[in-house]
């Protein structure tokens, strides 16, 4: 089964959004969930005590993923690597539809991903055995981006 990612883009601007965006969410869901906290702490009522502990685990839950995605695109923006990577097929992206799935090698480990071509269509890409640059981070080299715009041939 190919392998399934959430985010997946590539170019500089694209991951200064996703950072901007993911950095408000992150500040909210923070600042929701002090505020449960604080009220938690203050509420002597206990059946208000036990929606907000659990309002507050909701709040915890989803801040943890949102921290790595986080983590990720921040490196992937200001402390890039790059590698190349060859196409192997199709492949689908988490919410986002058809991907193309890629090989890349970093610090000596082959690691396979996928992500989308948008604004490419499938078209313009090599699939299988188009040769593209990879963008990559040394934190996570797993989390590797494909640009279908980077021919390196």
């Amino acid at each position: 089964m190919p392998p399934v990612t959430i985010a997946s883009s590539v170019t500089n601007p694209e991951l200064g959004a996703a950072v901007v965006v993911q950095g408000l969410v992150i500040i909210l869901l923070m600042s929701f969930a002090l505020r449960n906290i604080v009220k938690l702490l203050k509420d002597g009522e206990k059946n208000r005590r036990g929606r907000r502990g659990a309002a507050v685990l909701v709040l915890l839950s989803l801040l943890i993923p949102m921290v790595r995605f986080f983590d990720i695109e921040i490196r992937l923006l200001l402390a890039p690597q790059y590698s190349a990577g060859t196409t192997l097929g199709f492949c689908q992206v988490f919410a986002r539809g058809r991907g193309i799935e890629f090989r890349y090698e970093a610090d000596g480990v082959t690691y396979t991903n996928c992500n989308t071509f948008h604004p490419l269509t499938a078209g313009e890409i090599d699939v299988p055995q188009g040769l593209y640059g990879v963008r990559y981070s040394r934190k996570h080299p797993e989390k590797g981006r494909m640009d279908f715009r980077n021919s390196v041939r």
